[in-house]
């Protein structure tokens, strides 16, 4: 009887560790797969982060390739503006100083035929008096001095002639020069008015020139001649400053 309790109790006692036994490792193998999903999702969940970062990674190289792209395109074009503004600036400067030295040289010459059509004048008035002396003037009336002097005043005439010609020629070259502009009228009015003044003397010259006449005149053409001077220095000098600054 006894036995049979102590064979029990045995047997019990083998059967609840067996159990526990079984029991244990279920929980270990339940526990180890635990940590095994676990682990898996942990490194999905990584891999998942990591692409996700490396994705975002692309797109910021990508973003910063573009604008770095368009940056060097950018100033590839401000530099090739840049140097066509240059270029442009050049070329503006050129062709003014050679407008400036073409305007120059017409306005002195003309300037010059101006001074040199007042000396025809005088050599014709002078010539006129010699005349007038010659063919009243009973001395001079069997001289040679009479027909020389008229023929030196009609080649001196001739002479003032071609001044007239070259003085109209150089006006209309210098107004082709400016275009029609209210800071213009002083240039065109004084070169006009100065033509106008060269074909009244050429047409009083033809018949005879009076003392009067001459001393008006000349006063007049060399205050044409003053002004002219002084509107083309002060004009071209600000046109010379603004081709050195490349406008």
């Amino acid at each position: 009887m006894n036995f049979l309790i102590l064979l029990t109790s045995f047997a019990g006692a083998a059967v609840g560790g067996v159990v526990s036994a079984i029991l244990g490792l279920q929980l270990q193998k339940n526990n180890h797969s635990f940590e095994e999903i676990q682990g898996e999702k942990n490194e999905a969940f990584l891999n998942k982060q990591n692409e996700r970062d490396n994705n975002f990674k692309k797109e910021l190289q990508k973003q910063n390739d573009a604008l770095t792209l368009s940056i060097q395109q950018k100033t590839r074009a401000l530099t090739r503006e840049m140097k066509q503004v240059d270029i442009d600036a050049n070329l503006k400067a050129k062709a003014r100083i050679e407008w400036i030295t073409n305007v120059r040289d017409l306005s002195s010459n003309y300037i010059a035929c101006l001074f040199c059509f007042n000396d025809s004048m005088e050599k014709i008035y002078n010539l006129d008096n010699a005349i007038h002396i010659y063919e009243t003037s009973p001395l001079w009336q069997t001289s040679d001095k009479l027909p020389e002097a008229v023929s030196n005043r009609k080649l001196e005439l001739e002479e003032m002639h071609s001044l007239k010609n070259e003085i109209i020629s150089l006006s209309e070259r210098i107004l082709m020069q400016f275009s029609v502009q209210k800071e213009h009228e002083e240039i065109e009015n004084t070169i006009t008015s100065s033509v106008d003044l060269v074909i009244d003397v050429y047409r009083t010259a033809r018949d005879k020139l009076g003392y009067k006449y001459v001393e008006k005149t000349e006063k007049d053409m060399t205050g044409f001649a003053k002004s002219i001077r002084k509107i083309f220095r002060d004009y071209l000098k600000k046109e010379w400053d603004k081709a050195k600054e490349g406008k």
